[in-house]
């Protein structure tokens, strides 16, 4: 397979690195990753707001929030990709001025290439920017995976989750509308045959502009953006058709574009489903991709809730990925088998491989998803947000977002130029 120049925000902004092509067999840990808590989700019509510590660092962050695509050539010289980074603002439970970056292939946003935090700080009075990777076992947060389009349900994070790789100081243009920086010293790596690497980058509303340089033991560059691009690779504003969906009790949805095929299902329908779920903390509880047999159930039969209700409009060859509140999940009594505690956040990545009408046996295939305390008979329909059980549910929410609220104390929605 040819090799890709691609973002890579785990070592600096761009290096050499092998493309997602296909959906990654995830690797576990022997261990549970470290517990990372979820992040307070807005009550229906409540508005939050992340508040940078100063003008300066809101102006960068709304200037790199949104989705931006760069045609990249292949390292063996080939054909190119369109590769998409995706910047939003978002909260942490020790850190302030963050920024969640990630990297996908055009045709496959909803499997990130790379992901990491960016932090805007000072140094001596020099305002920087920090690239920080997930201390995860590749570098990887696949709970956080396309949450840059909802982080109001971004997992919080902590400093003990992340971990620094090197930092770029900016520097503002005379005209007040742009910033170029580069790192203050090279930093240590090992990759593509350097032993050290440079990083370079140009901010603007309208361009984002990336040079990584890989150099080795002799002090030769071997890496970087070559003679073709002697600035770095120039991404430009892009819209990523990805849409979200909330509900009231919380749930979220993401839609993905991908090749939809017929009429949504309907109760009595047989649905085929490749899934992956997490906890916050990134760890795999499930996934129907590791077994290598899509899930097989019946539309409208007895389910989890939350994901009842994100299927309902389901259509053959969706690409979706829902975040499930405890309290339409697996509620006060986890997952019965352990691997979900109570009220844990459940996020879901899912292709719908087929959309058959008419019926079918039971459920096949699945593992934690069926019959959480809120499965329910078939003929799911919406919840009335003035119904007593929508108000039970959205008071169990409610006193949730106010824990987590006084633990983070951070608000979330994009900053404001």
């Amino acid at each position: 397979m040819n090799r890709v120049i691609a973002l890579i925000m785990t070592a600096g902004l761009m290096v050499l690195a092998a493309p997602a092509m296909a959906q990654p067999k995830e690797v576990k840990a022997p261990q549970p990753a470290p517990d990372i808590k979820p992040a307070p989700q807005p009550m229906p019509g409540e508005t939050k707001e992340i508040r940078f510590s100063e003008d300066e660092m809101s102006q960068v962050a709304a200037a790199l929030t949104g989705s931006w695509i760069c045609n990249v050539p292949h390292a063996a010289g080939a054909g190119a990709a369109d590769v998409v980074l995706s910047v939003a603002p978002v909260a942490a439970k020790d850190l302030t001025d963050l920024l969640y970056a990630e990297l996908s292939r055009a045709d496959a946003l909803n499997r990130p290439h790379r992901q990491a935090i960016w932090q805007l700080h000072r140094v001596n009075g020099k305002l920087r920017l920090k690239t920080m990777e997930f201390r995860r076992t590749r570098g990887e947060l696949m709970s956080a995976a396309g949450l840059w389009a909802a982080p109001d349900v971004f997992p919080a994070l902590g400093s003990e989750d992340l971990v620094t790789t090197l930092d770029i100081e900016l520097n503002k243009s005379k005209d007040g509308k742009s910033w170029t920086g580069k790192t203050p010293h090279s930093y240590p790596t090992s990759m593509g045959g350097a032993v050290e690497m440079t990083s370079e980058v140009t901010i603007s509303p309208d361009a984002f502009v990336s040079a990584d340089r890989g150099i080795d033991a002799a002090g030769k560059e071997v890496w970087g953006p070559g003679k073709e691009n002697p600035r770095g690779f120039a991404f430009k504003k892009h819209d990523a058709g990805v849409k979200v969906q909330r509900f009231p009790e919380g749930l979220v949805v993401i839609d993905f574009p991908s090749q939809v095929q017929g009429n949504p299902a309907q109760n009595g329908d047989k649905i085929m489903v490749q899934y992956s779920g997490y906890l916050a903390n990134g760890w795999m509880f499930d996934s129907s991709f590791e077994r290598g047999t899509p899930l097989t159930y019946i539309a409208g039969s007895k389910f989890v809730e939350g994901w009842r209700r994100a299927m309902m409009d389901a259509k053959k060859g969706m690409q979706r990925k829902f975040v499930i509140p405890g309290a339409l999940g697996f509620g006060d009594s986890g997952e019965l088998r352990g691997k979900v505690p109570a009220n844990a956040t459940l996020y879901i990545d899912c292709q719908i491989v087929d959309v058959v009408p008419g019926g079918g046996a039971a459920p096949v295939g699945l593992n934690a998803m069926p019959g959480g305390p809120q499965g329910g008979a078939s003929g799911l329909k919406p919840l009335d947000p003035d119904s007593p059980e929508a108000k039970t549910i959205q008071e169990k929410i409610r006193k949730q977002q106010e824990a987590k609220k006084a633990e983070t104390g951070t608000a979330i929605t994009p900053p404001k130029p």
